[in-house]
């Protein structure tokens, strides 16, 4: 499933696929992630999250695309910080992962 997320002008900066029986996030190579890191008691796994950027991004800009184990690792890499990537990542009519996924089981 093809999912966004976009800046405060709601143009989409990073796109994924979520994979519902693996509930994993690709990050697709062209997603931009944001300029720094913010670094605090809740943002576990900042240091691998730092490496990942060194790795596969270019002045903010991925070259290829790349695997994580969740939605919310994922956009913790695309944005910086410590998120809610169920809440994050949204389709292209703005609906969140998390929405997506509880109309799906209904």
């Amino acid at each position: 499933m093809k999912l966004y997320i976009r800046n405060r002008h709601h143009i989409p900066v990073a796109t994924g696929n979520y994979d519902k029986a693996t509930n994993k996030m690709t990050v697709l190579a062209g997603s931009r992630v944001s300029k720094e890191l913010y670094y605090g008691p809740s943002f576990r796994g900042d240091k691998k999250i730092k490496r990942l950027r060194e790795a596969y991004t270019v002045d903010g800009v991925m070259k290829d695309d790349l695997v994580f184990t969740s939605p919310t690792v994922a956009a913790n890499f695309v944005i910086g910080y410590s998120c809610n990537g169920h809440l994050m990542w949204r389709d292209a009519e703005g609906r969140s992962l998390k929405e997506l996924l509880t109309e799906r089981t209904r």
